[in-house]
């Protein structure tokens, strides 16, 4: 809800703490919290790879320089929309042109 709420609504850090009755400062190391919980969990699932599924074999886990230019490419000019992701719950990503 946090990230919805200051990545979609563009709320400010007090905008957002007076809605949850939270200083913004609180509200501040929370979306640190999650934002850096998030980049730990996708960092761990790029290392595990992906297992076999659906008659394709397992994918293998990225290095540690892979990851670290996966999160490069992700902060450039991706076409994510996570504006989309959080509201909406459809595929974020528009497919790619022609």
């Amino acid at each position: 809800m946090l990230l919805a709420c200051y990545y979609v609504d563009q709320l400010t850090l007090a905008e957002i703490g007076r809605t949850l009755s939270e200083h913004e400062s609180t509200v501040s190391r929370q979306l640190d919290r999650i934002r850096r919980e998030l980049r730990e969990a996708v960092t761990q699932t790029l290392f595990r790879g992906a297992p076999a599924r659906d008659g394709h074999g397992p994918e293998p886990g990225l290095d540690e320089a892979q990851v670290e230019l996966a999160f490069e490419y992700a902060l450039s000019d991706w076409p994510f929309d996570l504006s989309r992701a959080l509201s909406k719950g459809e595929a974020a990503v528009d497919p790619p042109e022609k």
